[in-house]
């Protein structure tokens, strides 16, 4: 099954982002266990976006935050460490960067490594890198 991310207008993501920045900073704040009932009332959000929301901290474009889950008789209760500021959800945006300048670094060694000749493109594309990875 070929599945797709939903595509969100300017409006869903202002909200989605603002209704997460008010979930996280309350968690962030007020450390400890909150139910979703608690966390809903505070953030004056549903049961089921402060879920979401959840859901969404334990994810990299978020900050891959901890979300810890208990249950007490039939109840979850959730409790964040958060490892950083809160990141804006946009798709893997900081990893992808990461990924990418790790990737760029380690072609860098490689190619320093080989012996060859190179043309004067390769030496001048090579420091234009080495420039921008500073």
């Amino acid at each position: 099954m070929n599945q797709t991310q939903p595509t969100l207008t300017t409006k869903d993501k202002a909200r989605l982002t603002t209704q997460a920045q008010r979930v996280f900073t309350l968690m962030k704040e007020h450390p400890g266990w909150w139910t979703l009932k608690s966390l809903a009332l505070e953030t004056h959000t549903s049961e089921a976006g402060a879920s979401a929301r959840l859901r969404d901290f334990r994810k990299p474009e978020w900050g891959s935050h901890q979300v810890d889950r208990r249950r007490i008789d039939n109840v979850y209760w959730y409790r964040l460490i958060a490892n950083g500021p809160l990141l804006d959800g946009k798709r893997n945006a900081p990893t992808a960067k990461m990924e990418a300048r790790e990737f760029l670094q380690a072609w860098l060694d490689k190619t320093s490594e080989l012996d060859y000749q190179r043309t004067s493109w390769e030496q001048t594309f090579e420091t234009s890198l080495r420039e921008l990875l500073k």
